[in-house]
């Protein structure tokens, strides 16, 4: 989600939609679909990437996936 946080910020020169307490995630989706700065492409990639947040799709991001070691 940090990518697009940061492209966010990028596309509308923001420094605000870096900050975690001032943008949440469905405040900066919101913004992102109602600005005409974003291609339809990325406004697409916005609702994938939230449909998969709202099933709780592990993010590999997010989360580091641990292995068990195999002993030899």
């Amino acid at each position: 989600m940090w990518k697009i946080c940061w492209y966010a910020a990028f596309r509308l020169r923001d420094t605000k939609v870096l900050s975690a307490e001032t943008f949440k995630r469905q405040k900066l989706i919101k913004t992102i679909r109602e600005n005409c700065l974003f291609s339809k492409t990325f406004k697409a990639t916005i609702g994938l990437s939230e449909e998969i947040l709202e099933k709780d799709v592990t993010i590999p991001e997010e989360r580091a996936l641990w292995l068990p070691r195999q002993c030899h």
